[in-house]
């Protein structure tokens, strides 16, 4: 590429905390990303200039754009085909989900669409978001939960031994059938990091529940490294973290038409059920700065797009994202699909910059000498574009001696990076690796704002940890 500035150098000067932090290694991002500096001037700008409730005076009108605006952005995030109309906000995924599992519930007890032995389907790989609310729905209404197991990776696909596990289609089959009346699962697992092939999952979903079944897939530690595009994957419901993906401490839902029209009851009060968009679904009031700012993030995906695809990138690029009017940019509007395929772009980049980093990090985890050190949870593999850069261990027999939670404390102790250790609230996944879930893993996750040069200097680091040894091989 023909370029100014190095794309990974315009994308680290759009981040606020990696220019005030450069030599802090940010590596705990499936628990949360770096925000935008795009995203903090958004929900500045909505407080002190816009900061009104909606209703017809010349202020509000403008607060009204703004939110509509947050809305169509979403839209056009997931897609040039999906309306501002199927996209819902709440205060977190877990919130969303739990709103989803009521909305369901309204329609089980006054249509009885569902009845008594009906069967949920969820997986053992996912958080617990999309977990709880559909056990607890079951639970009062005599539905039957049946569970997708995880599979032994056999053999492993690469060399040195691991806790082999992961969320195959092979073993959907077995727990669909004519009572299925819902399937939850996650789009990427985030303790294994390896993407779920969803597009063979609705087509067996769909097959052997005569089409019965719904879908809703947790797209929370997919986002930040491939785009959800829920009408391309054929999904009903995906909800996911703006928080994980560049933006605010919110959580989003696409809801499709067709379930709103045929499965959802309106939560809201009586008296706003008539009001257009998801509103009447919504048992609360908006975010409006929030849902704003969100804004922000896609106009950077498109600045970075854009940049990507004309070769013209600065080092301001990216932290000056151009505004866009996203409410002219819906369906077939001119420039819609245009613009779509510019976010696809920014994140066929985000890929292969993530994929070279995994590479860099399995290069030196799969050493023979650490093979006693560090266990890697899951088929871990680069090159495939199957698995997202984050990466889930635990101690090996050469430092049985010491606890995971000792290990995570030398890893961390003097250094300036970013881990977390625990269940990561993956609870079954844990308990389905053998591993005792008050310890859980040690995980560290990378986005595409880190370098290669990070993932190598983690993983030397959390090697020469465990190793005792001052310098590992290249």
């Amino acid at each position: 590429m023909s370029a100014s500035v190095d794309p990974i150098d315009a994308v680290r000067n759009a981040f606020p905390a990696i220019v005030k932090n450069p030599d802090y290694i940010f590596s705990e991002n499936a628990g949360g990303s770096q925000v935008l500096g795009s995203v903090v001037a958004k929900i500045s700008s909505y407080l002190v200039d816009t900061n009104v409730q909606m209703a017809d005076y010349q202020l509000a009108k403008a607060a009204k754009a703004r939110v509509d605006a947050g809305y169509a952005a979403t839209a056009l995030y997931l897609g040039h085909d999906v309306s501002p109309d199927e996209v819902m906000f709440g205060a977190s995924a877990t919130q969303l989900v739990e709103n989803l599992s009521r909305m369901i519930e309204e329609s089980i007890i006054q249509q009885h669409l569902w009845v008594a032995g009906d069967e949920i389907v969820i997986t053992e790989a996912d958080h617990e978001t999309n977990r709880g609310a559909w056990k607890r729905l079951a639970a009062r209404h005599g539905l039957v939960i049946k569970q997708w197991k995880t599979s032994e990776i056999s053999p492993p696909s690469v060399p040195n031994p691991t806790l082999g596990k992961e969320l195959h289609t092979a073993n959907l089959a077995d727990v669909v059938n004519e009572r299925t009346r819902l399937v939850c699962f996650t789009a990427c697992s985030n303790v294994l990091g390896k993407l779920v092939d969803i597009p063979a999952a609705v087509k067996i979903i769909k097959e052997k529940s005569g089409g019965k079944a719904w879908t809703c897939v947790d797209a929370v530690a997919y986002a930040p490294h491939r785009r959800p595009k829920p009408k391309d994957l054929g999904v009903d419901f995906m909800f996911w973290s703006w928080y994980k993906v560049f933006g605010p401490h919110i959580g989003a839902m696409y809801l499709s038409r067709r379930a709103q029209e045929q499965l959802l009851t309106k939560l809201n009060h009586h008296f706003v059920q008539h009001y257009p968009g998801t509103y009447p679904f919504q048992p609360s009031s908006q975010q409006y700065e929030l849902i704003y700012s969100v804004t922000a993030v896609v106009e950077y995906l498109v600045a970075l797009g854009s940049a990507l695809t004309s070769s013209k990138i600065s080092a301001s690029t990216l932290a000056e994202a151009p505004e866009v009017k996203w409410v002219e940019l819906q369906g077939d509007a001119p420039g819609s699909k245009a613009l779509s395929q510019v976010i696809d772009a920014a994140y066929d980049w985000i890929a292969s910059h993530e994929d070279a980093m995994l590479a860099v990090c399995l290069h030196i985890l799969r050493k023979p000498e650490l093979k006693d050190a560090i266990q890697i949870v899951g088929d871990v593999v680069d090159g495939t574009k199957t698995q997202t850069p984050i990466i889930a261990f635990t101690i090996g027999s050469l430092v049985v001696r010491t606890s995971l939670a000792d290990a995570y404390n030398s890893i961390l102790g003097d250094s300036k990076m970013g881990a977390q250790r625990g269940h990561m609230y993956a609870y079954d996944m844990i308990k389905a690796l053998g591993l005792q879930v008050d310890d859980g893993v040690i995980r560290f996750s990378l986005a595409h704002y880190n370098t290669t040069d990070e993932a190598r200097k983690i993983v030397e680091t959390v090697a020469g940890k465990l190793t005792g040894a001052d310098t590992v091989p290249h």
